[in-house]
């Protein structure tokens, strides 16, 4: 959460001076729904914080033509899983258990947030603030 509120507060005065602007917040389907796992009570409070910031800033910067959004993505298979101290051997078992936490089947790929992100930066989104998109196969649609 902190470092996405420094981000923003540095950015906006950048984003002032223009003609507008967007931000994207990245955040986690956890932020929005609690799970069966533990030790993620802080972790999910901290996406919960991130997604209320760009729900308040979305309203507060609409003014300056400053768009805000924000990507709420379940698991995606990324390197990160190697910093959380899961031995690398694991990685592709415990993927394959992560699957069936999605009704779609499948965990998510970067690729996927990346084009999430794309529309929310591009004019496509023009009249899109203060969105939160749910990007996780179905698990918040449960």
């Amino acid at each position: 959460l902190k470092g996405t509120f420094f981000m923003c507060k540095y950015a906006i005065p950048e984003l002032k001076k223009g003609e507008g602007g967007s931000i994207i917040n990245i955040a986690s389907v956890i932020g929005i729904r609690g799970i069966r796992q533990s030790s993620t009570s802080v972790y999910s409070a901290s996406k919960a914080g991130v997604i209320m910031l760009t729900k308040s800033l979305a309203l507060e910067l609409a003014p300056h033509k400053i768009r805000v959004n924000c990507v709420c993505p379940a698991v995606v298979e990324t390197e990160l899983f190697e910093t959380l101290g899961i031995p690398k051997e694991e990685i592709p078992e415990r993927m394959k258990k992560w699957e069936a936490f999605h009704p779609i089947g499948r965990n998510g790929q970067p690729e996927d947030v990346a084009r999430a992100v794309l529309y929310f930066a591009s004019s496509d989104s023009s009249w899109a603030t203060g969105s939160i998109l749910n990007l996780d196969g179905g698990v918040t649609a449960e």
